[in-house]
């Protein structure tokens, strides 16, 4: 498949390198000249174990180039991939200048393309933002009408700086979000040498669950790091984590992402410096919680937070995920 990638900062690098080992045929398009220079030159613009290899080799086999020219880029592929950056503001917000730029592009493009394009973003935004910023400004720059003349998926990135090219092909899960059948096999055909589930949902499903998991593993940072704001001992934590690094597996209250109940059950079993026998307590002990050391996917945490109710003494019931 032919692909154009925007955004040629850690996210597009990473994601250009590895869809051109798979045989693809990418062309990377970045405002920046000296990123497009360094690509072209068979080198890294980033830092990342094995990307200057990856990189090389792709340019050598003429399946990776890089241009200052984005629609140039879409003219010449089947699908863009967008990457580029939503930094945060100083009230919190995201910056969107960056999407709505690119989309611009995009939009102009695909009004001269004969061919049906499809949009594929990968940049990190807030739920609602396809159908409220993406879809409307390609539909007014190309004049077409998004999901019949073109397709626009949500397709976010799960890579972790330091391990990203393994984390490329081996994920927790692949998501795909789009409102039509046709733009989301399209995409699918991407990651058919991927072996991890694949989920396919509408927009704004996959939207929430990429903004829930960023939510979630910023809340494991917050309890990795309380040894340095109270009585536990660092190396009680470092007890706790297993070898890919995460926390082990904590019993999570299916109440929905940002209740308080989540907040107050995220970390258990932690042993507790004022008793006297040193015994573990878990501050969800009276939420009759089973606990499950699986790794929990979308649908689990759909169907475990459908399945809690409230007994007739009002404690909460359910089946915990991890």
């Amino acid at each position: 498949m032919k692909l154009s990638v925007l955004g040629l900062g850690y996210v597009g690098c990473v994601s250009a390198a590895c869809f051109a080992k798979r045989g693809h045929e990418v062309v990377g398009a970045d405002v920046s000249p000296v990123k497009v220079d360094i690509i072209n030159a068979g080198k890294s613009p980033i830092v990342e174990p094995g990307i200057d290899a990856l990189i090389a080799e792709a340019v050598s086999d003429g399946k990776l180039r890089a241009t200052t020219d984005a629609a140039e880029a879409v003219m010449q592929t089947d699908v863009s991939l967008v990457c580029v950056g939503t930094p945060g503001q100083h009230n919190g917000s995201l910056d969107l200048t960056y999407v709505k730029r690119v989309c611009q592009q995009i939009g102009a493009a695909i009004e001269k393309k004969p061919t049906r394009h499809v949009v594929a973003m990968r940049s990190t935004m807030l739920p609602g933002t396809i159908q409220e910023v993406v879809i409307p400004t390609l539909q007014v720059y190309s004049g077409k009408t998004a999901g019949k003349d073109f397709g626009v998926v949500i397709n976010p990135e799960f890579l972790r700086e330091g391990t990203s090219l393994y984390d490329f092909d081996h994920p927790p899960f692949t998501l795909i979000g789009a409102d039509d059948e046709e733009t989301a096999e399209t995409v699918k055909r991407l990651y058919a040498h991927i072996d991890a589930p694949l989920y396919v949902t509408r927009v704004k499903e996959a939207e929430m669950v990429k903004y829930a998991c960023n939510a979630f593993h910023a809340a494991k940072i917050v309890f990795a790091n309380l040894p340095t704001t109270c009585t536990i001992r660092a190396s009680d934590v470092q007890e706790r984590r297993d070898s890919d690094g995460e926390m082990l597996p904590p019993t999570i209250c299916p109440v929905g992402l940002g209740s308080s109940a989540m907040i107050a059950c995220a970390v258990t079993d932690l042993p507790d410096p004022d008793s006297p026998t040193n015994a573990s307590v878990s501050p969800c002990a009276t939420s009759k919680l089973t606990r499950s050391s699986a790794r929990t996917t979308p649908a689990e945490v759909e169907n475990s937070t459908a399945r809690s109710r409230t007994d007739s003494s009002g404690t909460l019931t359910g089946t915990g995920v991890a």
